[in-house]
């Protein structure tokens, strides 16, 4: 099976290495035990067919690992193969839980006897191909385990993500007022003067509060002389939205200010940066 979540994270959690004894209530307890070499081989195997079709490695993300290996380890407790179980989270939901950032994260899940077949099955699946060969992807986590009294199935999921770096709210502000002066040169506009103003951010901070980018947003209505102000989200602050980037080559605006925040919502899991930019008029 395969899952695909898009769009939209403190150290991360060592892999268990030592079996586990699961059971359900009043039912013998059975060991469970991660297979890492079956885990290796698979990343191996995963990065080999991505360089054969053209496509970079991905990283080994130890956060990834983390949910994939608790999946892989649910799914041979239910000894049933699913992205979802009733008492489970989302896949966004599983993974986010590990602080990882991320802006697009999918999965396969399946059992077989190896890796070897494991890894044939999925390539054969076009859904399950398409998650190897995701070229977003830039990181990967396995969990492969077996159980004492089945020792013949390997349970196996793979999570693949596009990790993202993590920014303080100062650096995303100094990121976006970076992009504004490299397109006002692209557009052969004269340099914005940026203007350091507290309400822009407080406001960037409210907005996350209600988890959602109000249309038409009027940050801080109360500053003088505001031409216009847009307002976004992003899990990765290197993505300016095509608005931002229109407004920033007109030859109308002065100066500027920008105020970001970082926030985990229902609607972001994984965490977003809530940003404003608001445009002046220029000074005469």
């Amino acid at each position: 099976m395969r899952r695909r979540a898009n769009p939209w994270p403190e150290p991360a959690a060592l892999l268990i290495l030592l079996p586990v004894l699961l059971g359900a209530a009043g039912a013998p307890e059975r060991a469970v035990a991660p297979d890492p070499a079956a885990e290796r081989e698979l990343v191996e195997r995963i990065n080999d067919v991505r360089a054969r079709n053209g496509l970079p490695r991905l990283e080994l993300s130890p956060r990834l690992a983390e949910a994939a290996r608790a999946q892989a380890l649910e799914m041979a407790r239910q000894r049933s193969v699913s992205h979802r179980f009733p008492q489970e989270e989302g896949l966004r939901q599983r993974v986010a839980v590990t602080s990882l950032r991320f802006d697009f994260v999918g999965e396969n899940v399946g059992r077989n006897r190896d890796a070897e077949k494991a890894h044939r099955e999925f390539l054969s699946s076009p859904g399950h191909r398409e998650n190897i060969l995701d070229p977003r992807a830039n990181a990967v986590g396995i969990g492969a385990v077996r159980t004492e009294e089945d020792g013949d199935n390997l349970w196996v999921a793979e999570d693949f993500a596009h990790v993202v770096p993590d920014y303080e709210p100062l650096q995303v502000e100094q990121v976006v007022a970076a992009h504004i002066a490299e397109l006002r040169q692209q557009a052969g506009q004269p340099p914005l003067q940026r203007a350091e103003l507290g309400p822009v951010r407080q406001e960037a901070c409210a907005m996350s509060l209600t988890d959602q980018v109000s249309a038409g947003h009027q940050a801080a209505p109360h500053l003088r002389g505001t031409l216009h102000t847009i307002a976004y989200s992003s899990a990765d602050p290197e993505r300016i939205p095509e608005q931002l980037r229109d407004e920033v080559q007109r030859e109308r605006p002065g100066s500027f200010s920008v105020g970001a925040c970082f926030s985990r919502t229902p609607g972001y899991p994984a965490g977003a940066y809530w940003v404003v930019v608001v445009f002046y008029f220029p000074v005469k």
